[in-house]
């Protein structure tokens, strides 16, 4: 089945400049949601993002002496898939396609006000495209993304107004 295996290296270096070194391997598995199809690292390595063949949705943080899964959640029901994933605007929110053609920035917000867990949420449903979504790419200068579908289409995103600037 699905397996992950994350390898972490870290360096430090103390005010004489004495260097200390440990890698770290963490082997294991997404349970109760079905393969895998698209996995994706934030660009800090702190958390990894997957999207299964059954809608899942899922988070680990990778900071501490063991993955912590964070988020299992089932974003998508009857046979729809997740196909594609990006990190949107430095990492601020998660674009996700689906085998259906939908498009969605996913955000994470306090579980209650105040407080400082959060949690993802769907904040916008975007333009979709008549097919599996191949592959989102996000801008490393605006909060804009790039949907490419099996539709042979390319749509220019912005997600935060809900406006799509070109589809071609």
């Amino acid at each position: 089945g699905n397996r992950f295996r994350v390898v972490r290296e870290t360096k430090e270096t103390d005010f004489l400049g004495n260097e200390t070194a440990e890698r770290k391997t963490f082997d294991f598995a997404p349970a109760d949601t079905g393969p895998v199809v698209t996995f994706l690292l934030d660009e800090s390595g702190k958390r990894l993002f997957a999207g299964t063949e059954n809608g899942y949705l899922l988070s680990w943080n990778l900071t501490g002496d063991a993955p912590e899964l964070k988020e299992r959640i089932r974003a998508y029901t009857d046979g729809e898939r997740i196909t594609a994933m990006a990190m949107v605007y430095g990492d601020a929110s998660l674009a996700v396609g689906t085998n259906q053609g939908r498009v969605s920035t996913w955000f994470p917000v306090p579980v209650e006000p105040g407080s400082t867990t959060r949690v993802l949420n769907s904040i916008h449903s975007l333009k979709g495209h008549q097919g599996p979504i191949r592959a989102l790419l996000p801008s490393q200068a605006s909060k804009t993304v790039l949907s490419v579908g099996a539709d042979d289409r390319v749509i220019f995103h912005y997600p935060t107004s809900d406006n799509d600037y070109l589809s071609l």
